[in-house]
């Protein structure tokens, strides 16, 4: 285990340098002259393009650029945003938070609801409940996160006035009751996934050997699920879970835009829009850490949960 977890720790510095690299480069794949993109593609003035060539040292070879960009970049130092004149940094830091929260909010909906209505399915395989249930996740498999926003946002708080649909209130409990509506938004379609993931693998788990052999020795059902068929059903859902927060990391974009949740999202759609190079390079770093950090988790959650991935990592060191 400790094996395993070394080796992902040590190769995500590897894969963070190669998306900076990717990232930085994006810089010159842009219309337009490094300068100009940097400055959002505006008129600016001479020492406007000086300050800029100056500071992103763009009279240097490009490495010796990237090499001083990532070591700014590691130092903490994101550069300044042209369109809000305040420092990177300054900008991003709080908006990371919102868009953690509503993305560890929608995760353990996912996985509740979604490992719930697929162990439930399997154990009624056949039956009503199970073609129930099964129509209710391909329902919410068609539904998009923006327009499961707008039907939340229309029926929930509008009409029915049970929650809150913009901001994050002011804290606490109320900010848990303004994160709700936007993590069922953003969970919903992911559900389904889950859903049907945990319905097939628990239903293949109950017709293996080793359940048989459990019933034979006398097991309660319950037992039998329980203690032997869950753990080994959850592994193909933990498998896509890093996939899946990938997926929500993307998707709170619309979901943030459409709360008024002051998260790297809406930031991202602003910065993008306004041609803020500088917070679009800091924000997609920052996702791919976050990204890579995320999928170290499942990686070790595998390992604990199927003792074959221990063993493999302990041959292979």
């Amino acid at each position: 285990m400790l094996a395993l977890a070394a080796k992902r720790i040590l190769l995500m510095p590897v894969l963070l340098l190669v998306a900076s690299f990717v990232i930085f480069s994006m810089m010159y794949l842009a219309p337009g002259s490094p300068e100009a993109v940097l400055l959002g593609g505006k008129q600016a003035t001479p020492e406007a393009y000086e300050r800029v060539t100056e500071e992103y040292h763009l009279d240097d070879p490009f490495f010796t650029q990237y090499g001083l960009w990532l070591g700014r970049f590691v130092t903490g130092d994101f550069g300044d945003s042209i369109t809000l004149t305040d420092s990177v940094a300054n900008v991003v830091g709080p908006r990371i938070m919102p868009t953690m929260q509503l993305t560890l909010m929608a995760s353990v909906l996912i996985m509740l609801v979604g490992v719930v209505l697929g162990m439930v399915s399997a154990l009624k395989a056949g039956g009503a409940l199970d073609v129930g249930i099964s129509l209710f996740v391909l329902v919410l498999a068609a539904v998009s996160p923006a327009i499961m926003s707008l039907i939340l946002i229309s029926v929930v708080a509008i009409d029915l006035g049970w929650l809150p649909a913009l901001g994050l209130g002011d804290g606490g409990f109320d900010q848990i009751r303004h994160l709700i509506l936007p993590s069922i938004a953003l969970a919903a379609s992911v559900v389904a996934l889950v859903g049907r993931t945990a319905r097939i693998s628990m239903i293949r788990t109950l017709n293996q050997e080793f359940i048989e052999t459990a019933r034979s020795r006398g097991l309660s059902g319950r037992s039998v699920v329980v203690k032997h068929a869950f753990r080994h059903a959850l592994i193909p859902v933990v498998t896509i879970s890093g996939l899946i927060v990938g997926y929500l990391l993307s998707g709170a974009v619309v979901v943030e835009y459409a709360f008024g949740l002051n998260g790297l999202g809406g930031l991202l759609v602003d910065s993008v829009q306004s041609g803020d190079f500088a917070v679009v390079q800091a924000i997609a770093l920052i996702l791919v850490f976050a990204f890579l950090v995320i999928n170290l988790v499942v990686d070790l959650l595998y390992a604990l949960i199927d003792p074959r991935v221990r063993l493999a990592a302990g041959k292979a060191s």
